[in-house]
């Protein structure tokens, strides 16, 4: 039965027991019908912040996705929460290390046989375990924030895990089921900068991956490299400005036993580099405009520097603090991004990939809107940690800064994923520094992008109009563009579609929505949000 008001919703969870099975009643916060979308999808959503699924009360802040096949025809859906190191209720792995701040919960979904019907049928924390970047069990949350001062920090753990990528054993590479979350955070929340963590899915196991680099990651993508020992990671720094890095590591040859999870999918030992325009474009200042390319190469960088461990700019083990290492790459002319977003690979061809660079326009006038490429790698057969000169194109298949984009185009290009259908979805969070996002009055939207005409069209538009519950606020809610969509992945092959369905994941995080007694603040569940469906199914 369908319950009219959200407030009604949110008392009864509070006041009930937890579900064995669960599918929220709370209305889509995505508008696909409006006047401004091509109203051609519908929206399905599944979970709301505040549910509370197999005694689990998953905070907000939701953000990256990843999904894999699982048992009893379910899919399990990973969910990254983009939570700052000390926010939030705090949860314990299974040695008892109490921690707040950023996590990766699940969510097991089942298709019934209604066409539109999916239920939740399991949640949960996705690790109970965690490894630093000594490969050192976790004990303590020290060995997460780096912090001397552990006075305050005693609980401080994970921070701001954006965009995620899962990717299955025995594809690009990889011989296990892998999901990366980054720590989108800066020096300035973080000794260091932000580490790569890799979850053991199978095992619920997270590892830190320090040979990645540090940053504040947006997320990574894997490319094909044509060699079943090698991986190679694109990987988006969200900072400003920032270069494009890439990572290539060659899986371990040792023994089974000798190997362990990070070697054994060549994430330890691999060389990061950073790419550089063969015609010296430095900045999008000089290098815009929807259709231009330019050749590139990567250069190799050095990550690591022994010698100068527990030196300034550098962490005890002598890795380069996020600063250091991007302007190291910068040193060496590398291309500088204004705020590299999200990555991810082409299905059909995954030696290329797309990238958004979400814009900053009091660093790059000419970016303020944003702008989406896709790049081409050449790896040669014989791919490995020193291929030689990486030869790379990048071609812009989207300006937002051209003249009949702008506000009415796709605005602050963020996440975004490459479907199985060929088509790109991006979804928007504004970030314009010198025009004013959503003067047209259309709020943040998701958006279908054709990387091979450019044609971009509006699919769905946040939803503003829904019902808060008792004691919840909006605190901008006269304000466009203040919620936003992210975390978009195609999941249409994991389940049961009708031929030329796409169905699509997503959240929306509904910033500066907190208060009350579910939602609460910084220390419970943060601020609001949503897992949402989205098919282009026509007899929906």
């Amino acid at each position: 039965m369908k319950i009219a008001s959200i407030t009604t919703i949110v008392l009864l969870v509070l006041y009930s027991a937890s579900q064995d099975s669960w599918s929220t009643d709370v209305p889509s916060m995505l508008d696909t019908g409006s006047t401004k979308t091509s109203q051609q999808w519908h929206a399905i959503p599944v979970f709301t912040v505040g549910d509370q699924i197999s005694g689990y009360t998953a905070p907000g802040r939701l953000d990256g996705i990843g999904a894999f096949a699982y048992q009893n025809d379910e899919v399990r859906i990973l969910v990254n929460h983009e939570l700052k190191a000390n926010k939030a209720y705090s949860y314990k792995l299974a040695n008892g290390t109490e921690l707040t701040g950023a996590r990766i919960s699940f969510f097991d979904i089942r298709k019934e046989t209604n066409k539109d019907n999916f239920i939740i049928t399991n949640a949960g924390l996705a690790y109970d375990t965690i490894y630093d970047r000594e490969a050192k069990l976790v004990s303590n949350a020290a060995q997460i924030n780096e912090e001397e001062n552990q006075k305050f920090n005693r609980l401080k753990g994970l921070s701001r895990f954006c965009s995620g990528r899962s990717i299955q054993a025995g594809t690009l590479g990889f011989s296990d089921d892998v999901y990366f979350a980054g720590e989108e955070t800066s020096i300035k929340r973080h000794p260091h900068g932000g580490t790569i963590w890799v979850l053991d899915v199978k095992n619920r196991i997270l590892h830190a991956a320090p040979d990645l680099g540090r940053g504040a990651w947006e997320n990574v993508t894997p490319i094909e490299t044509g060699n079943k020992n090698t991986i190679a990671l694109l990987m988006g720094n969200d900072t400003a400005p920032a270069p494009l890095y890439l990572y290539i590591g060659r899986k371990s040859s040792e023994s089974e036993k000798n190997r362990n999870f990070l070697s054994n999918n060549g994430l330890s030992g691999g060389q990061l580099y950073c790419w550089k325009s063969d015609a010296g474009y430095i900045s999008p200042e000089t290098f815009n405009k929807t259709g231009n390319t330019s050749t590139g190469h990567f250069i190799p960088l050095n990550n690591r520097i022994p010698q100068q461990a527990g030196k300034e700019g550098y962490d005890r083990q002598g890795y380069l603090d996020s600063n250091t290492l991007r302007q190291s790459a910068f040193s060496k002319d590398c291309f500088q991004f204004s705020r590299l977003e999200d990555l991810h690979n082409d299905p059909a061809r995954p030696g290329r990939a797309v990238f958004a660079d979400t814009g900053q326009g009091l660093i790059h006038p000419a970016n303020d809107w944003g702008s989406i490429h896709i790049i081409n790698i050449n790896f040669d057969e014989q791919a490995d940690t020193e291929p030689g000169r990486l030869k790379a194109v990048i071609r812009i298949v989207y300006d937002s800064d051209d003249i009949n984009n702008r506000d009415e185009g796709i605005r602050s290009p963020d996440n975004l994923i490459w479907a199985d259908n060929g088509m790109i979805y991006v979804q928007e969070d504004r970030a314009t520094r010198l025009n004013d996002f959503g003067a047209n009055g259309i709020e943040s939207s998701i958006w279908q992008l054709d990387p091979k005409s450019s044609i971009a069209t509006r699919i769905a538009e946040i939803n503003r109009k829904i019902v808060l519950p008792e004691g919840v606020t909006d605190k901008n809610s006269g304000t466009i563009g203040t919620w936003e969509t992210s975390g978009i992945l195609d999941v249409t092959r994991y389940f049961d579609t009708i031929p030329g369905e796409t169905l699509l994941i997503g959240v929306v995080q509904a910033h500066k929505v907190n208060g009350g007694a579910i939602i609460g603040g910084k220390k419970l569940l943060v601020e609001s949000g949503q897992l949402i469906l989205l098919t282009n199914r026509t007899d929906q």
